[in-house]
């Protein structure tokens, strides 16, 4: 049988925090490979089916599996048992058991765990969440309404477009100077990690 290929990040402990990128297991999910979001290749029954999947492979109820539409904004909702799928791209949760999901192309997922406060967030940052500082709106946050220590919190940036591959145009690349170098007139290449 077909295994179920997961990126895993090394500073989380896997006794305390369940934390992953998926890869596109195109051998389990034939065409398209494996996506937590519609687009504009899967239908929305492909992506339930998918879900789903995830689920059951992480041994959850899909209820405890937390999705949200994202937006490309900074909007970070706490999250619980009872919360339904809203436009953000952060999320922040205390309950124990639950699974918060990021989507993800060329933008970056920011897992963080306050291992103190047993706290969890999740971030999605393309240039638009970078340039609008989501990861510090996050982080203030956990600050405000967690008191987390910086001691305390762990960070995992997971792979993302790289200023190797990432094209912009000059719209974007007037807001990073410091992470943008010119390729042509009005071309640039980006490196949204460097960023965040």
């Amino acid at each position: 049988m077909t295994e179920f290929k997961l990126i895993r990040p090394k500073i989380f402990r896997v006794d305390k925090i369940i934390s992953g990128i998926t890869k596109r297991n195109i051998e389990l999910f034939p065409h398209f490979g494996f996506s937590i979001t519609r687009g504009e290749m899967l239908s929305d029954k492909e992506v339930k089916s998918h879900r789903k999947y995830l689920a059951d492979f992480l041994g959850k109820e899909s209820n405890q599996i937390k999705f949200q539409k994202q937006v490309h904004g900074d909007t970070i909702r706490t999250i619980d048992n009872n919360s339904a799928d809203e436009e953000s791209d952060g999320m922040i949760c205390r309950d124990k058991g639950i699974v918060l999901n990021i989507a993800t192309a060329d933008c970056a997922a920011i897992l963080m765990y306050d291992s103190r406060n047993n706290v969890i967030a999740a971030i999605h940052s393309g240039w638009r969440g970078t340039k609008l500082n989501i990861v510090s709106k996050c982080i203030e946050k956990l600050r405000s309404e967690y008191a987390t220590q910086s001691e305390d919190l762990l960070v995992y940036i997971s792979p993302c477009a790289s200023g190797d591959n990432f094209e912009v145009g000059e719209e974007v690349a007037v807001f990073f100077p410091d992470s943008t170098r010119m390729i042509t007139n009005g071309k640039y290449l980006f490196d949204n990690g460097q960023e965040i």
